[in-house]
């Protein structure tokens, strides 16, 4: 990889929360998202949420052949059937590509634009309106995001609930420990991409510099993108990964060990079921559009 001088630009984690304060904050998001287990009519062991109807969202900087250029992947995976939302590249520009070089993008790659090719509140409203008809089949959703100002404000975050999808939030220092994209894909998903370039470039007759246009490294990029996802998804096993990690379970009594942070260990007995005053208020106006919805005749036909 080194000869064909391939940046990995792997995101930095740093170590922003103490150990001590670590515990309490992973904590209260596990018994955040055992609360909104309980704020639809139940559909098994995890209240009301199947494991396809768990996810996890993030992106990461992925870099492009041959040149300095890169783009930023978001990836989205459930606790069971990934088939829905493939990968999502940002890429450096304007939103002009042409119709020709969109015909080229691999089938099921999502391509944004934005001047620096990293995620912003504007993508991400784009982003939700691509994940929501993937996704929709009516029944409650939990959304789980890192704490990034990129992804989601307080406003979507209610708007969103409104919307029978729950979105909680990483608390910030600890996704290193409890973000499965993080923890299980995105060195995985990397190392198949890169493999999938060195492949590309070997093709290529092993030239050290493969000369792209703008252009068509954004077609080539997307090409590989989806390979590399194709391989992923058959890498690993979600449905183990999400319950290892604490994103679903199968009763209420199994405690959670993480692998990531030796020592640690929740029990769901002791889980905190008191929602706040805002969760309250939320969940009663969305409890009176459903009581109120379900009054009406058309619903009964």
């Amino acid at each position: 990889m080194r000869c064909h001088r391939l940046s990995l630009q792997n995101p930095k984690r740093n170590q922003k929360v103490s150990l001590s304060d670590t515990y309490p904050l992973i904590n209260n998001f596990y018994d955040y998202i055992r609360r909104a287990s309980q704020w639809a009519p139940s559909r098994g062991p995890m209240g009301a949420s199947l494991p396809r109807d768990v996810c996890n969202i993030d992106e990461s900087p992925l870099s492009y052949i041959s040149n300095k250029r890169f783009a930023t992947v978001i990836l989205t995976i459930f606790g069971s059937d990934n088939t829905r939302v493939g990968p999502v590249l940002i890429s450096k520009g304007k939103e002009q590509a042409s119709s020709i070089e969109k015909l080229q993008y691999a089938n099921g790659v999502k391509v944004y634009f934005t001047p620096k090719a990293v995620n912003n509140r504007i993508t991400m409203d784009k982003y939700m309106e691509y994940w929501m008809p993937k996704v929709n089949d009516k029944n409650p959703k939990l959304f789980i995001s890192d704490s990034s100002n990129t992804h989601f404000d307080h406003q979507s975050i209610r708007l969103l609930r409104k919307k029978q999808i729950v979105v909680a939030i990483i608390p910030k220092g600890c996704t290193m420990y409890i973000q499965a994209l993080d923890v299980y894909v995105f060195s995985i998903f990397k190392k198949h991409y890169y493999d999938c370039s060195e492949e590309y470039i070997e093709k290529a007759c092993g030239r050290l510099n493969v000369k792209l246009t703008a252009s068509k490294s954004r077609v080539l990029c997307t090409r590989l993108t989806l390979i590399a996802w194709k391989r992923t998804l058959s890498s690993i096993d979600f449905s183990k990964s999400f319950r290892e990690i604490g994103y679903t379970w199968a009763d209420h009594v199994t405690p959670i060990k993480l692998h990531t942070l030796p020592g640690y260990m929740y029990d769901p007995s002791d889980c905190n079921l008191t929602c706040s005053i805002e969760e309250n208020e939320i969940d009663f106006s969305i409890s009176s559009k459903i009581a109120k919805k379900q009054l009406k005749l058309t619903d009964f036909r």
